[in-house]
């Protein structure tokens, strides 16, 4: 149960990234933020879509997620963008897909391809997109509660949960659940642990 909890935010959010970019077979799709909680299951549905994918992190805990759903693993604190670039592709990512956003978007627009994809979660900052325009790259923006907000295509979610229920139940989507367990009265701390970035997957609250 705390599994199948698990799924849907994060599953449809990495679900619509990486079909909003147009992820197909034998693309580079680089991941940022691969352990996390949308991130670990972008990296999953890339490998499913039939991409080869790559993803960032720092760690032996996030390092071995990563390499389990059958990634390349980048550490961000000891690679460069430039190089981690060069030496994985030839001239950048088809898609990036990037869960850390923010700051990190100036990343993302390095290692991005000629015409590539660019999507994320985190784009509530101001951000100079020269870059992005030299490229002629898109950039996608995921806030999968819109339908919920503004009542708009909700039937859509249901949609995709059904196609994400039969890629699970094949065995090619697996959520990893944080060791650490929180009741509901215990929401700050739960929220705490997220904020401390040491959460691995995702965290659930049971009540």
């Amino acid at each position: 149960m705390r599994q199948t909890a698990a799924l849907p935010l994060v599953a449809i959010t990495a679900y619509e990234g990486l079909t909003r970019a147009g992820v197909k077979a034998g693309q580079k799709v680089l991941v940022h933020g691969g352990s996390g909680g949308v991130g670990h299951l972008a990296v999953q549905l890339a490998k499913y879509f039939g991409a080869e994918v790559f993803a960032t992190g720092t760690g032996d805990n996030q390092k071995a997620i990563v390499e389990k759903f059958g990634a390349t693993f980048i550490d961000f604190k000891t690679e460069k963008v430039a190089d981690y670039t060069a030496k994985y592709t030839n001239a950048g990512f088809d898609v990036v897909f990037d869960t850390v956003g923010g700051a990190n978007l100036t990343n993302s627009m390095e290692a991005v391809a000629l015409n590539g994809h660019i999507s994320t979660t985190v784009s509530l900052c101001e951000l100079d997109l020269t870059p992005l325009h030299f490229k002629g790259a898109s950039l996608h923006v995921v806030f999968m509660l819109i339908p919920m907000l503004h009542n708009f295509n909700r039937d859509k979610h249901g949609n995709i949960l059904e196609t994400l229920a039969e890629i699970s139940n094949e065995g090619h989507l697996t959520p990893i659940v944080d060791e650490n367990q929180f009741s509901l009265e215990q929401v700050g701390d739960a929220y705490a642990h997220l904020a401390s970035g040491k959460a691995i997957g995702k965290i659930v609250l049971e009540h």
